[in-house]
Order: structure tokens, then sequence, then C-alpha cells
């Protein structure tokens, strides 16, 4: 299997594709998923810039190529306030789940568990408004197919 310059290979098989930090946008595109379905496992977001006191929440949607958009979690605590190194984590788990948000530390990953993803684009969908903060965003995928890519 081939190795995208966005991508590199983890211990357990699995591919992250990064993106730059920006801040989070209602409706902003984190990663495209193309030419064939994945596995994610996880999607991590860090504070790289401090957010003002805004009552920002976020959450996940996938909106495929051929099908409805679906939400990939409820939305978050907020996260007004937080500073840089500060994570958001989206595990593969039930759609009805938030995504973590968790202080400069660990953050267990609690990976157990896959979402299969068919090509199309992950973005947020953020309460109250975008952030005033940057955030560095990592997608964590097992291609299913040989050409299976996700960029940012």
């Amino acid at each position: 299997m081939s190795k995208h310059i966005n991508e590199i290979n983890s211990i357990d098989g699995f591919l992250v594709a990064a993106k730059d930090a920006s801040i989070i946008t209602n409706g902003g595109a984190l990663f495209t998923i193309s030419n064939g379905p994945v596995l994610l496992k996880q999607i991590i977001g860090i504070c790289v810039t401090d957010n003002d006191a805004t009552a920002s929440t976020v959450q996940f949607t996938l909106t495929p190529t051929v099908g409805s958009a679906v939400n990939l979690s409820i939305a978050s605590a907020s996260i007004a306030s937080r500073v840089a190194g500060d994570i958001i984590i989206l595990p593969a788990q039930a759609f009805t789940s938030a995504p973590t948000v968790a202080a400069v530390a660990a953050v267990n990953a609690t990976d157990a568990n896959t979402i299969v993803v068919p090509e199309g684009v992950i973005s947020t969908t953020v309460g109250v408004g975008p952030t005033t903060g940057t955030w560095k965003w990592f997608f964590r995928y097992f291609p299913l197919i040989t050409n299976s890519t996700v960029s940012a």
C-alpha cells in the first residue's frame, strides 16, 4: 500500500491525515474521503491558540457522496476558554455520544470501535458561532480498499 504525503503509518496499521490549524466554523469541511470507504478510528483536535469565553460546542457530520448527511456525534461540551494544548476527541462510538473535551493532558482515546465511512466530507457544526482559537485536526483511519484516501 502506498503512503500519501499527508499520512503516516501507525503501529496498528491505521493511517493519519492531518489538517492545519484553523478556527472551527459551522459547516467547515475537515476531511474528504475519496476513492472508496475507510474505517474511522478517531477524529482528534488539538487547540493551537486560545479560545475566548464564547460557549461554542462542536459536532461532527458526514455528508456522503451518495446518500443523506448523518451526524457522527451530538454536540460536545462547551469549548469556551480552551487553551493551547486542550483536546477534542471523537472516538468511533455510538452516534448519540458527544466528543470528549479535555484540558491539557493525556486523554483516553476509547478506541475499541471503528465506523465505516463512505466517500464524502466530514465537517463541523458549531453551536453559537465559530471559535476564536485555532485547532489542528487529525483523522485516524484504515482504508478498506487500496486507493481509499483521506485529505484535509
